[in-house]
C-alpha cells in the first residue's frame, strides 16, 4: 500500500485522487502561497482502519476500541511524521450540514484526542456504505486576529471580503455586509493600499497570488490573518 498520506506543498494531491478543496492547497503551498505546515490523511488510512476492525459503525457513528491502536496505527504502521504543534482538522470532501466541521487547537499526538477527532470528521459523511472520499487536512493551528471570506471575480476591478474576530460568535458567509471591505484588484507591480487596515493590504496581495497561482477566474477563498501573515485556508470556484 503507498503511504496513506501527502505534506501540503508536494503537488501529489490531485494524482492521489484528493478532491479540489485539498489538491488545490496542496497545490498553493507548492507554489509558495502562505499554506499553514500539515499534510492530508488519505482516504486509504480510513479504509486501512475500517477493514482491520479498529473503528465500527454502529448507531450514527464511529466507535474505536482502543484509541491507542489508532494512535499506533498512524504514527508507527504508517509512519505519518507527528506534530507538536496544536493542529486544526478538517474534512477535504464537502457535505452540506449544520454542525461545524473544523476541529482546532487540536493535540495530535494525545491518542484520545486524534481518534476523537478523526472519526467525528470521518462520520459527518456518513456510514461507511457512503460511497465518499474521507480524506482530512491537518495543519498546525493558526491563531489569527482575524478571518474571514473574500471574494475575487475575473468580471470585476474591485475584490470583496468579508471578516470577523476570532471570538465573535457570528458565523460568516459570503452575504455578510455588516463587516465587509472592498479593495481594488492589485497589478503585478502594485503595492497595496496604505489606507486599508493592515490585515487587508496582506490581503491584497493573498488574492493576486491567487489569481498569479491559478488563473485570473472568480475564486472564493478563506482566509486567516495572525498580525504577520494572512494564510490561505481555503480556495474554491466562486459561485
Amino acid at each position: 500500500m503507498k503511504t496513506p498520506f501527502i505534506w501540503l506543498g508536494s503537488k501529489r494531491a490531485e494524482k492521489r485522487g484528493v478532491g479540489p478543496i485539498g489538491s488545490r492547497l496542496d497545490y498553493a503551498a507548492k507554489m509558495g502561497l502562505p499554506v499553514a505546515n500539515g499534510a492530508i490523511l488519505l482516504h486509504e488510512f480510513y479504509q486501512l482502519l475500517l477493514d482491520e476492525k479498529l473503528i465500527h459503525w454502529q448507531n450514527g457513528r464511529f466507535h474505536v476500541d482502543d484509541p491507542q491502536e489508532i494512535h499506533d496505527a498512524l504514527y508507527t504502521a504508517v509512519r505519518f511524521p507527528k506534530i507538536n504543534k496544536p493542529v486544526t482538522v478538517r474534512p477535504v470532501f464537502n457535505i452540506q450540514i449544520n454542525q461545524p466541521t473544523n476541529y482546532e487547537c487540536i493535540k495530535f499526538t494525545n491518542a484520545s484526542q486524534l481518534t476523537d477527532t478523526l472519526c467525528t470528521v470521518w462520520q459527518v459523511a456518513g456510514a461507511p456504505s457512503t460511497n465518499i472520499r474521507r480524506d482530512i487536512i491537518i495543519q498546525e493551528t493558526i491563531t489569527p486576529e482575524y478571518l474571514g471570506i473574500a471574494i475575487s471575480k475575473s468580471t470585476e476591478q474591485i475584490d470583496q471580503t468579508i471578516y470577523a474576530q476570532p471570538d465573535e460568535t457570528k458565523i460568516i458567509s459570503p452575504t455578510d455586509a455588516d463587516r465587509s471591505l472592498q479593495m481594488s484588484r492589485l497589478k503585478r507591480w502594485e503595492s497595496a493600499n496604505n489606507n486599508l487596515p493592515t490585515f487587508a493590504q496582506r490581503l491584497q496581495k493573498l488574492l493576486r497570488g491567487v489569481r498569479r497561482t491559478f488563473g485570473d477566474e472568480s475564486w472564493q477563498i478563506e482566509w486567516a490573518d495572525n498580525g504577520r501573515i494572512c494564510w490561505l485556508t481555503k480556495i474554491e470556484i466562486a459561485q
